[in-house]
């Protein structure tokens, strides 16, 4: 039987930045603005925004996740995780604000995907 471990989320978190990239310094302050329901107002998440992503059809949607996630995928070039896991995100030298904007727009984009007529 294996025995379970219960790790605080402080544990977790010190668990997860030892495996990351050792040579990529994390901006905190953009990593900690990337929220799973972003709303007008948050990183990213303009009135512009919001309006161009109002009652667009599933396709529409599709485009701008795929475009966004190209985008994103730019900007992290020069740390690498692993061959399955990509790259390390929000390392300073690679625009980790702007970073963190594009993963909210994917956060909102998938919302108004999962929940047709919400956005």
């Amino acid at each position: 039987m294996k025995a379970r471990i219960k790790l605080t989320e402080e544990q977790l978190k010190t668990i997860i930045a030892e495996q990351a990239n050792p040579d990529c310094v994390v901006n905190t302050q953009a990593e900690s603005s990337v929220v799973a329901n972003p709303q007008m107002g948050d990183t990213g998440i303009n009135q512009n925004f919001v309006n161009n992503m109002h009652a667009k059809p599933t396709q529409f949607y599709n485009t701008r996740m795929n475009a966004i996630s190209q985008k994103l995928s730019s900007l992290r070039t020069d740390y690498p995780l692993s061959a399955a896991n990509g790259f390390q995100g929000f390392c300073q030298g690679e625009n980790p604000l702007w970073q963190a904007k594009l993963n909210n727009k994917l956060n909102y984009v998938q919302q108004c995907m999962n929940n047709p007529g919400s956005c």
